[in-house]
């Protein structure tokens, strides 16, 4: 059963026509993703899918007869309810009530003149996956019933329902499939080693941050109000194993920044009182900053490049004067990476000893751009134009070695940047030495 990835309309057609349901197709009634009640329903057969051997499928838009049990009717979904099922949106909320995460894709596909929804969900890929968090529904005078219970593990039953693992007998076939997937590495493994070859790389892991991302970073290109596109640097980082619920509250997440927050230069994150909430985690922006961290512990900020705004016009006469968007002043990026790197020391001191932490920064447009100095006790002539259009770094590092390094790494990215422009040469030694006066605030 093809779930991963983009379905093909005859496959979506399928899965709608199919006549009723299986361990591995369900079928829902009209309905919108509400992040609510209905979300929580639908959550629980998310979970239960993949679960299963091979995942599944649920098609929204099909109401059960009421004359044939067990047939059902095509009526499709309303605008509205299909819009709401994005595939971001859903996969952030299961994902933020069980682990380890599911994957899942929401194709929307028109089938005789109707509107319906196929979520294709994607088997557990190590272990099983748990509800890690309780949903309950309250009605007036009915008590509260459970939609989501902490600590079950759902799976299919021979009904074509979903539900919590009740037995040690109905927990065999799920065992059985989570042996079989380690079994098929340890076979693969040992393969590669008769025949010579290198140990199999185990498989990426599906990019669980990816999502996340993708919305942090519409939110700060709105905050920015869209001058990101114009130039700006890219910071991100985020521990490498995706917990959803890392920092469930906003008053964590801020103490978060607060704790980890450098002031050097001008200030990084552009941390206030106003941060605001959103259903992810919390943002701010300030003048030409702005950032965001989710509950997972994703860090995403924008520095928007402020010689954009700004003419050059050399400290020494003559000169040459460049316009703005032309050029980038030495000291201020210098001290954007540096401000970085320490905030990166201070933010990996809230995770775990051995946790391992992903970062990720870039600058851009740089093309046509040149390296300027605005400080009269820097010898540094303008250089020739860049002529690559972004810088990006990546790295992945535990705590204990980010202390010991970060002023080295920071060194390392600074003088790679440096590089882009023709005529600079600069070597880590001196980068070094501009840390240590950047650390004792003598910038």
């Amino acid at each position: 059963m093809p779930v991963l990835g983009t379905c093909l309309p005859d496959e979506l057609t399928r899965y709608i026509e199919a006549a009723g349901e299986s361990a591995n197709i369900d079928a829902k009634a009209p309905m919108a993703w509400d992040s609510g009640e209905a979300s929580a329903s639908l959550t629980k057969d998310i979970i239960a899918l993949a679960n299963c051997r091979d995942g599944g499928v649920i098609v929204l838009g099909k109401e059960e007869s009421k004359s044939k049990q067990g047939q059902f009717v095509l009526v499709g979904l309303s605008e509205p309810q299909a819009a709401s099922f994005e595939t971001t949106k859903v996969a952030t909320w299961v994902n933020n009530h069980c682990e380890p995460a599911v994957t899942l894709v929401c194709h929307r596909h028109e089938h005789q003149g109707r509107a319906f929804v196929v979520i294709t969900v994607a088997e557990f890929q190590d272990v099983p996956v748990i509800c890690t968090k309780q949903f309950e529904q309250s009605g007036a005078g009915k008590g509260t019933k459970v939609l989501l219970r902490k600590g079950a593990i759902y799976v299919r039953t021979p009904n074509a329902e979903s539900a919590p693992l009740s037995s040690a007998e109905d927990m065999r076939p799920l065992i059985g499939l989570a042996t079989t997937k380690r079994t098929d590495q340890m076979l693969a493994m040992f393969q590669a080693m008769m025949k010579g070859r290198p140990l199999i790389e185990p498989q990426p892991a599906v990019d669980l941050f990816g999502p996340e991302r993708e919305e942090v970073q519409a939110t700060l290109a709105t905050e920015l109000e869209g001058q990101v596109g114009r130039g700006a640097w890219t910071f991100v980082c985020h521990p490498a194993q995706h917990r959803p619920d890392r920092w469930s509250d906003a008053t964590t997440l801020r103490k978060v920044i607060e704790k980890s927050a450098v002031r050097l230069y001008r200030g990084f994150p552009p941390y206030s009182r106003d941060t605001h909430v959103r259903e992810w985690g919390i943002c701010d922006r300030m003048f030409e900053d702005a950032f965001g961290l989710t509950h997972s512990g994703l860090f995403v900020a924008n520095r928007l490049f402020r010689e954009d705004g700004l003419e050059y016009r050399s400290p020494w006469q003559p000169g040459p004067d460049f316009a703005a968007g032309q050029w980038l002043d030495f000291k201020l990026n210098l001290s954007v990476v540096i401000e970085f790197f320490l905030f990166l020391s201070r933010f990996a001191e809230n995770f775990e000893v051995g946790e391992e932490i992903v970062y990720e920064l870039s600058a851009q447009p740089l093309a046509g751009k040149r390296l300027v100095t605005m400080d009269g006790n820097i010898n540094l002539d303008p250089t020739e134009p860049c002529r690559a259009s972004r810088f990006r770094r990546t790295g992945k590092v535990t705590l204990e070695a980010l202390r010991a390094s970060w002023e080295e790494r920071c060194a390392k990215t600074m003088h790679d940047f440096f590089e882009f422009f023709p005529g600079t040469a600069i070597s880590q030694e001196t980068m070094k030495a501009w840390i240590e006066r950047a650390k004792e605030r003598k910038f």
